[in-house]
């Protein structure tokens, strides 16, 4: 993050820009791509979270981003790597160990981009031309279930799946908007 991300603190913000040679700039390069390489839930095996060392890594993590003045950065990768989590043993989505981190964290940021890790995760996506939104209304369901399902338990994971109910209706009005278009012409 310290590489590719500039800092939010001022004393930071306020340094001179240098010209940045070729080196830097492929390092700048590479640990993006690392970045966004990153899939791996901190704490998982065969499956399976450990709750006490994931919650320990993403305080960690988002301590040493805050004090070089990057949370903003790190909470967005930690958001799309959540995102990548298994169901939780009661068959819901995202993992009880995941939704203890969202509550915990209380980030927006982290909330918001799990909705762009699961987009991300699911690709791209080819369907009938007549089929317009069936795939996302699908979707759209599955994540609202969830999150009625976490109302009382995780409310801001239960927030956090209704944004991502409400991102996949928004895909599958457009996509029965365009079969629409298509059968008035």
């Amino acid at each position: 993050l310290k590489t590719v991300y500039r800092s939010s603190l001022e004393a930071d913000a306020a340094e001179k820009e240098t010209d940045e040679d070729e080196r830097h700039k492929r390092l700048v390069t590479q640990d993006y791509e690392l970045l966004n390489s990153w899939h791996d839930i901190p704490g998982i095996h065969n499956g399976v979270i450990d709750g006490a060392k994931l919650e320990s890594w993403v305080v960690e993590a988002r301590r040493l981003a805050n004090e070089a003045g990057r949370i903003g950065p790190c909470d967005v990768y930690i958001g799309k790597v959540l995102a990548r989590a298994p169901n939780g043993d009661d068959g819901i989505w995202p993992a009880a160990a995941v939704r203890k981190v969202i509550e915990i964290s209380r980030s927006e940021v982290i909330e918001r981009n799990i909705a762009s890790g699961v987009l991300d995760r699911r690709g791209v996506t080819f369907r009938n031309p007549d089929a317009g939104g069936e795939q996302e209304w699908d979707l759209v369901k599955q994540y609202r279930t969830a999150s009625e399902a976490l109302r009382f338990k995780a409310p801001r994971t239960s927030a956090a799946l209704e944004g991502i109910a409400q991102m996949f209706e928004g895909f599958a009005k457009r996509h029965d908007q365009d079969v629409e278009r298509s059968n008035w012409q």
